[in-house]
């Protein structure tokens, strides 16, 4: 399985999202928004990371989760 970067906010690398889509294999649900981080997920597929990806617009840039949504990303940070 591939290392997701959950990207940083002031410095700080965020600790990873604590929802895990994979555990949904097998439920009719498809895309749902993450309970913890409020991201768009799928079910049985890997769970996103909050930064853009390469072909997305750079004027708005998913890894300012923090500015977006206005709270702390929500399982904290690790000390730089």
């Amino acid at each position: 399985m591939a290392e997701i970067d959950w990207g940083s906010y002031q410095g700080r690398p965020r600790k990873p999202c604590p929802e895990d889509p994979l555990e949904l294999a097998g439920q009719p649900i498809g895309m749902y928004h993450c309970p913890y981080c409020g991201m768009m997920v799928m079910a049985a597929m890997p769970h996103l990371s909050p930064s853009a990806p390469a072909e997305q617009d750079p004027d708005y840039p998913l890894s300012d989760y923090e500015e977006e949504y206005g709270r702390p990303w929500p399982p904290g940070y690790d000390d730089p």
